[in-house]
């Protein structure tokens, strides 16, 4: 949900807004990071897929 949020708001942005870019970032983060406290990392069948979700975290 966070990550289409912010699709959404990239669409929709006249010009950069980078502390609302910001703070959409902080949140799929701050997400990740508690899912992956409370159950683990998660693993695809699909090698690709699994490469797309992780491409953001590891280029930023």
């Amino acid at each position: 949900m966070k990550a289409w949020n912010l699709g959404w708001v990239v669409i929709k942005m006249p010009g950069p807004d980078y502390e609302r870019l910001m703070y959409y970032m902080c949140n799929m983060l701050y997400f990740q990071h508690e899912i992956t406290r409370k159950f683990g990392d998660l693993q695809l069948d699909n090698l690709d897929a699994e490469i797309i979700l992780n491409r953001p975290w590891e280029e930023n």
